[in-house]
């Protein structure tokens, strides 16, 4: 790791040589390496040319969406959407990763608080006109997609998988794509990953200081990221509930949306050669 860290040193350096970087630091990236620069700087470098992919998309996303959402999100500075050389490079956000535990210890008021917050930022992303992103952008979220998905689980993942597990996994993903056509919805701008470690937050005034990682963001149902807030647990997501009334008619879809996301992790582990995210995903079903 010290190997690599130095190496990224001198590719920040060449990136970005007017910083004068002293100090990098490796942080959590599930299908990127993050180096943090002089406690300043954030770079992040895709594993992966499927990776890379998604880092060039969120590029273009993030300066669809640059300065009109009510809380801070990355604004690059350094980028580069090559094929051959693809990073992007941003101010670092301030605060910290929210965690469930540390939801759970809030005080009411500061549970409102982050509530309102958390209502405020996708009622605003939700309500953006989809022209702001490129055209010919894809919806997301579709039926179809999620067929499609399913069919991959069981190629990839069901041989990894005890009977009762793909039995539970087959009878959920059934009841969801058969479900009556006129359960349908208005595409939106939704984040996609708006799960407890791309949410930051300053314990010291109570509040939520930014929203990170874009990567699933697009064209798709607002369910998604409702689904995402669940991770938090039952007690935010009662008052998000109170603050944001339009997502009672989310909710079915989102539950649905929420049993996925460890098979996503384990899915997208495997596609991407990341043994400890498709141990982590898969761990439950084994």
């Amino acid at each position: 790791m010290m190997q690599e860290l130095r190496d990224y040193r001198a590719l920040i350096a060449q990136i970005a040589p007017e910083l004068d970087v002293r100090q990098i630091r490796a942080a959590n990236g599930q299908f990127n390496d993050v180096i943090i620069a002089n406690e300043a700087w954030v770079f992040r470098f895709p594993r992966s040319a499927a990776s890379a992919a998604t880092l060039r998309a969120e590029l273009v996303t993030l300066r669809a969406l640059a300065g009109r959402l009510p809380l801070p999100i990355p604004a690059p500075v350094y980028s580069s959407d090559e094929a051959s050389s693809t990073y992007m490079g941003y101010h670092l956000l301030p605060g910290e990763a929210l965690s469930r535990a540390e939801v759970a210890a809030l005080p009411d008021d500061t549970l409102e608080r982050i509530a309102r917050q958390l209502a405020d930022f996708l009622g605003v992303l939700h309500q953006l006109p989809l022209s702001l992103l490129p055209p010919g952008t894809p919806i997301q979220d579709t039926r179809d997609e999620w067929a499609k998905l399913f069919a991959g689980f069981r190629a990839q993942l069901f041989p990894h998988m005890r009977p009762d597990a793909r039995d539970e996994i087959t009878r959920n993903f059934s009841a969801f794509l058969d479900a009556p056509t006129e359960d349908t919805w208005t595409p939106v701008t939704r984040h996609g990953d708006l799960g407890s470690s791309n949410v930051l937050y300053d314990a010291a005034s109570g509040a939520l200081t930014g929203v990170i990682d874009f990567a699933s963001a697009g064209v798709g149902d607002p369910a998604i990221d409702l689904a995402a807030l669940m991770s938090w647990g039952d007690r935010l997501l009662a008052q998000v509930m109170i603050t944001w009334p339009a997502a009672q008619s989310l909710l079915a879809r989102a539950r649905f949306y929420r049993s996925t996301f460890l098979l996503q992790e384990a899915y997208y582990g495997l596609r991407d050669g990341d043994q400890e995210s498709f141990e982590s995903g898969i761990a439950p079903y084994r």
